[in-house]
């Protein structure tokens, strides 16, 4: 019985698929920051709530075996720096990659049935409205 495929946070996602890109693991959750967020600036009060999801994500992925990397301890608290993916880091990735992709292919189609619903409750609305004046 194949097993399910794990689901994955937004930042979750984004780390793996970024650490999967940078074979070397020399990423580091700043790094991943300026990397997956470009236009946070440092400092602001943004760049803190993203670094905070990346902190989580990172260790979420260790909980789960797919990421390892060395503790150290720096101005916001203990992280995790040499971030490398174990060989079911890489698995999972590859998962998450195709899902994502496969995904990105169907979205315009799932836009179009949003447009047409949209549209299909529209004229709806204005069918009952004109009903109800002519009450």
């Amino acid at each position: 019985m194949p097993r399910p495929t794990p689901m994955f946070s937004d930042d979750e996602s984004a780390v793996l698929l970024a650490l999967y890109e940078q074979p070397l693991g020399l990423l580091d959750p700043y790094g991943l920051v300026r990397e997956l967020k470009p236009d946070v600036r440092s400092g602001t009060p943004q760049h803190k709530v993203a670094l905070t999801g990346v902190f989580l994500a990172v260790e979420n992925l260790i909980l789960g075996d797919l990421v390892i990397g060395e503790r150290v301890n720096g101005p916001d608290g203990v992280y995790f720096e040499k971030l490398k993916l174990t060989r079911k880091g890489e698995q999972a990735a590859i998962r998450e990659r195709r899902r994502v992709a496969e995904f990105n292919k169907q979205l315009p189609e799932f836009i179009r049935r949003a447009e047409e619903v949209t549209g299909e409750m529209i004229e709806f609305e204005k069918k009952k409205k004109e009903k109800d004046r002519k009450r």
